[in-house]
């Protein structure tokens, strides 16, 4: 099956946060498309207790950083519901370069 595009703007980073949410809750993260960001359903029905639930957020907070643009708790699903803004800018090969000062 061909990648859908918006599967294209995903990065690593991306990937290591839904195994990390698979990881924590036992349950598949796929990554949805949402226009110009990305949506994940953290379901945490096997885990419906409040300590784990802000841990869970908390984790999912520190890994995306600003590109968190929602995260909320949906309880009568049992799930979290995160917005995350695809991450469009590339740095500059240059920025890796260390500059010479000439004396």
């Amino acid at each position: 099956m061909a990648k859908e595009f918006w599967h294209n703007k995903l990065t690593p980073f991306d990937a290591q946060l839904c195994n990390m949410v698979e990881s924590l809750t036992g349950q598949p993260c796929e990554p949805k498309n949402g226009g110009d960001c990305y949506f994940i359903e953290p379901d945490y029905k096997d885990h419906n207790d409040p300590q784990f639930i802000l841990a869970l957020w908390d984790a999912i907070e520190g890994r995306a950083g600003n590109r968190l643009l929602e995260i909320h708790d949906d309880p009568e699903r049992t799930r979290l519901l995160v917005r995350i803004r695809f991450y469009n800018e590339r740095c500059p090969e240059s920025a890796f370069i260390p500059k010479h000062v000439s004396e």
